[in-house]
């Protein structure tokens, strides 16, 4: 690992810690610009920066430091509803840079085919488990599919779209 590496994943681990700021208040789970700055984070950095990245902000925000979103951080965001989509982000940032380094003209949309379910994948499940089994909520599976992920889909479609606009534009 080179001081570029760290450098680099140092920035976009503040990037995405200062997207995680910018939130619409919804019930459970907020509106964030976190699946965009993974999503950029993937991009425009190679595989083991955009991991090292990742990887930094969740332990940073695990270690206390209010960086995930609405200001939360510490041990006790574990047992919160939303610590899915956190988990989400190392898989979902792995799927959209292996993507990215194909040559091939459909490479966007594969990633966001690949990028938004793989987020989904992790935290709906885990959004689920929470509910019912932490929080008593008696609530379906389906309820909580259409509930936070068909809700969040076009957001989040739109903050991948985004993304790949930003990264066309910008070089590191």
């Amino acid at each position: 690992m080179t001081v570029k590496d760290i450098s680099y994943s140092a920035l976009f681990a503040a990037f995405i810690a200062i997207c995680a700021m910018i939130t619409i208040p919804t019930p459970i789970v907020p509106f964030s610009l976190q699946p965009l700055a993974i999503t950029l984070t993937a991009l425009k950095l190679s595989k083991h920066q955009a991991l090292l990245a990742v990887t930094v902000y969740i332990i940073a925000g695990l270690m206390g430091l209010p960086i995930f979103a609405n200001g939360s951080g510490g041990l006790h965001t574990i047992i919160r509803p939303t610590f899915g989509f956190i988990i989400g982000f190392l898989p979902m940032a792995y799927c959209i840079n292996h993507f990215k380094d194909l040559k091939w003209k459909g490479f966007p949309f594969v990633s966001i085919l690949t990028g938004i379910p793989i987020l989904y994948i992790a935290a709906i499940p885990y959004l689920f488990f929470n509910l019912t089994m932490i929080q008593n909520i008696d609530i379906s599976f389906s309820v909580v599919i259409s509930s936070y992920c068909l809700t969040f889909l076009p957001t989040d479609t739109i903050s991948f779209c985004i993304a790949f606009w930003i990264n066309r534009r910008i070089s590191l």
